[in-house]
């Protein structure tokens, strides 16, 4: 990752518009010679066209109702907004932004392990999520999180921060979550099937049902879990402790109750990082946590703890069976790494003032490769299921409920990468390099692959 200094990168936004209309008119001017006298002025003016070029790219996925609300949000956020808004003393959170040590070098080095379960990954995919990361915290002054919320049709507005929406990031949060609500309710709808059902559900009326809604639940491709080949036995992993069948049915009956109130909450955080010169490596993790939201009015202490230990159950079952899938595995682990992205470009703007160059990123990915949902369907259960997880009646229509969320506070730096490089070769990543620098000069070609390159370091990749 190349970065630069941030501020003259600064000075260079505030003039960009003038200066390119100056350069034009003296490179149009038959009496000046720009490319003889001043190339300089050239390279400026090709670099004012690409970061002009960009910004219409940005702003042009957005009406003017999204932007208005891009710039509302801009300095809400304590940490990622200019001081001069939030003067009061603050502290940096723990771990990485606060240790992060200065370095002279203009690239960074990022090592972290492989999964040999996923397909290698793409070096322009995570150029991708670099770019929106870099947009969305120095640009913006925005937070990537995902929050699923109720709507009164019984579908799910996927709340993302208007930075991240049509991003691969935002992309990636919707389908890991959407992925985690059907383990945990025990029934699935394919993307590409959920977009199209979504838009047909927000259309629809009682005088537009031609069948009845089990009919339209199934003709939109909702299908039990265990049709899945990935999952076809996680639904046997839902273990609850033996009970009377008077408790049980006592139980699901509290559990339902509070349906409304009830969500799960996938936090990404990084477990270890470790820093040696402007070399980083780090290691990241999740949790999947269950959430009530009600008033204390309507929930004693007593019923809280009973709620939590039955909440316990499915949590043990989601941590079992969430990642039997390949496809749920690639969004965690690109998750995770964009929970180390977005903490390390905190420390960067915070600390080093320096920002990536964005003119050293392989081309954007624009279009429906990076579109986000901004609903989902409701959810149903149907009879001939095998087992329902959650104690909701058949043919009964359901919203979700949860969210994703990055943490940025991290434990303490260790001194694993010192011990790593310890008298070692310290050309031992140039080879990686090079291929990511030669990924630059070749032509952008959509269907390319551009494969993420890897090292081995004492036996481990």
């Amino acid at each position: 990752m190349h970065t630069k200094q941030r501020a003259s990168t600064a000075g260079h936004v505030q003039r960009r518009l003038p200066s390119r209309q100056t350069n034009r008119i003296r490179h149009t001017s038959p009496s000046t010679s720009v490319s003889d006298d001043r190339p300089d002025l050239i390279i400026q003016q090709s670099m004012d066209q690409i970061s002009v070029r960009n910004v219409f790219d940005l702003f042009s996925k957005f009406d003017k109702w999204d932007v208005t609300e891009l710039l509302t949000a801009r300095d809400t956020h304590w940490l990622l907004t200019n001081a001069d808004i939030y003067k009061v003393p603050t502290e940096n959170p723990t771990g990485l932004i606060r240790q992060l040590q200065a370095f002279s070098e203009t690239h960074i080095d990022i090592l972290f392990p492989v999964d040999d379960d996923i397909p290698r990954l793409d070096t322009r995919e995570i150029h991708q999520l670099l770019r929106e990361l870099t947009i969305g915290i120095y640009s913006l002054n925005a937070q990537p999180l995902l929050s699923l919320e109720a709507n009164f049709d019984l579908s799910s507005t996927c709340q993302i921060p208007t930075a991240y929406i049509d991003t691969r990031l935002g992309q990636t949060m919707i389908n890991c979550d959407a992925w985690l609500k059907s383990v945990w309710h025990g029934v699935f709808m394919s993307r590409d099937k959920r977009a199209k059902f979504a838009d047909r559900w927000r259309h629809m009326g009682d005088s537009s049902l031609t069948r009845s809604l089990v009919h339209e639940f199934e003709g939109a491709g909702l299908q039990d879990l265990s049709h899945d080949p990935d999952y076809t036995q996680a639904k046997n992993s839902f273990e609850i402790e033996p009970k009377s069948e008077e408790q049980t049915h006592s139980d699901d009956q509290f559990l339902a109750s509070y349906a409304d109130d009830l969500s799960m909450v996938l936090t990404l955080y990084l477990d270890q990082i470790s820093q040696w010169k402007n070399c980083l490596m780090f290691n990241g993790n999740y949790t999947i946590q269950s959430q009530i939201k009600t008033i204390q009015e309507k929930l004693d202490n007593q019923q809280f703890q009973r709620l939590k230990a039955l909440l316990q159950i499915h949590e043990n079952y989601l941590r079992k069976t969430f990642l039997l899938k390949t496809e749920v595995r690639k969004y965690i682990y690109l998750l995770e790494l964009s929970c180390f992205l977005f903490t390390l470009l905190i420390g960067l703007k915070r600390r080093m003032k320096k920002i990536p160059n964005m003119n050293r990123l392989l081309p954007m990915i624009i279009g429906e490769d990076v579109r986000t949902e901004r609903e989902l369907p409701p959810f149903m259960y149907i009879k001939k299921q095998s087992k329902n997880i959650f104690p909701i009646e058949h043919e009964t229509m359901f919203h979700l409920h949860g969210g994703i969320q990055f943490e940025y506070e991290t434990r303490s730096l260790n001194n694993q990468l010192s011990q790593i490089f310890n008298g070692k070769n310290e050309s031992l990543l140039d080879t990686s390099r090079r291929i990511l620098y030669g990924y630059l000069d070749l032509p952008n070609a959509p269907n390319m692959e551009y494969h993420l390159p890897i090292v081995e370091i004492d036996g481990k990749k």
